[in-house]
């Protein structure tokens, strides 16, 4: 489990190498999504390629999430819990959560 934190109004960004066996996974072509939900479970915000989620490398596994500083303006002060799911696009296959994290969101400075 990944434990990150964020402020309202400041840009968030985690990046990710997806392996398997030690081996980077080609990730190519791959729908990846980030979400962040409230500690009951309410959904805050989803992110996907495109809209907050890059695939940076595809080959080499590599993405990045970002969630603009309008984006945690509005996320409420507190825990909450967020995951990275991703399934190879147009395969039908079962989607597969990469990484499951906390995040913590600090009031935005003066």
């Amino acid at each position: 489990m990944l434990i990150s934190e964020a402020r309202q109004g400041v840009d968030w960004q985690i990046s990710l190498i997806v392996t398997e066996d030690s081996a980077p996974v080609n990730i190519t072509g791959y729908v990846v999504k980030l979400g962040i939900r409230a500690s009951e479970g309410n959904d805050l915000l989803l992110l996907e390629v495109g809209t907050g989620v890059t695939i940076t490398n595809g080959p080499a596994g590599a993405v990045s999430f970002r969630v603009t500083a309008a984006q945690t303006l509005v996320l409420p002060v507190g825990i909450h819990e967020f995951n990275v799911i991703a399934a190879p696009a147009g395969s039908g296959q079962i989607v597969t959560e990469w990484l499951v994290g906390r995040l913590t969101v600090d009031r935005r400075l003066a």
